[in-house]
């Protein structure tokens, strides 16, 4: 299970670096919302631990990508603060920006939601406050790309399984609660963030979390999908429920809402 994980989020960091490279960051941006990591340490918490646990956890899901934006916030703070270029700017920018992420989770578990609608509903309100935020960040085309060659695609993949392998690894040691906040560890978001400031800039990682926020969103559906449905229908049933959910929420967003976000969104 541990070897499809790994085939699958790397698959999907080298699709998104691609489409930001090729098509557009702001897309990648709202694809990097779609709960693949999330979904498949579900899963597999699902098999090996059971449905009501794998329920409690994705309740702690919800919040939890207020951490992954605190992620962000921590990383594009050390792209702009440090004056460092190249290797030693990102290492600055990925100890600041996971340090960051641990602090907020932390602050998370200690913060009591017992109502699901009431952690539904400050996530939400959190990820408009950080929409508001990365609003102001520069849309980026990236015109001058990288060419693309057998070992720059087996070091992008290799650098992906080794934070899945370390995650995975970690939440099989935790309780529910770090268990369901760790299903939000950027675990996509920051290899792609890497690969992108590597070969093309801050500005590129500037203008990708962009649309994170409201891509994200689509992790809380996914959660509130799995909280309610894997008691009642079983895993199987629940995780392609909420899957179908995350999935129609983002063709919303990408099709019909974001036009009018875009418009009144501040910034």
């Amino acid at each position: 299970m541990l070897l499809a994980k790994i085939m699958v989020s790397a698959g999907l960091v080298l699709l998104i670096t691609m489409i930001a490279e090729k098509i557009s960051t702001r897309f990648a941006g709202v694809l990097l919302g779609f709960p693949l990591g999330a979904g498949l340490s579900t899963f597999f918490f699902g098999l090996e631990q059971g449905a009501e646990f794998t329920a409690q956890s994705a309740r702690w899901g919800i919040p939890g990508i207020l951490a992954c934006l605190v992620f962000a916030l921590f990383y594009s703070l050390g792209v702009k603060i440090s004056g460092l270029r190249g290797i030693s700017h990102i290492l600055i920018s990925s100890v600041v920006s996971i340090g960051g992420y641990f602090v907020a989770a932390k602050a998370l578990q200690l913060i009591s939601f017992d109502s699901l609608v009431v952690r539904i509903l400050i996530s939400s309100f959190g990820a408009l406050v950080f929409a508001v935020y990365f609003n102001r960040n520069p849309p980026c085309k990236i015109l001058l790309k990288v060419p693309l060659s057998v070992r720059i695609l087996l070091v992008r993949a290799g650098f992906t399984a080794a934070i899945i392998v370390l995650i995975t690894c970690s939440a099989q040691l935790i309780g529910s609660q770090w268990a369901g906040l760790l299903t939000t560890f950027p675990v996509t978001l920051y290899p792609v963030t890497v690969i992108l400031h590597y070969h093309y800039g801050s500005e590129a990682v500037l203008a990708l979390f962009r649309e994170l926020p409201f891509g994200l969103l689509a992790i809380v559906v996914f959660s509130s999908g799995v909280a309610l449905s894997y008691p009642l229908f079983g895993i199987w049933v629940g995780f392609l429920v909420s899957y179908s959910a995350a999935f129609l929420y983002l063709i919303i967003y990408e099709f019909f809402l974001r036009q009018y976000v875009r418009r009144y969104l501040p910034g």
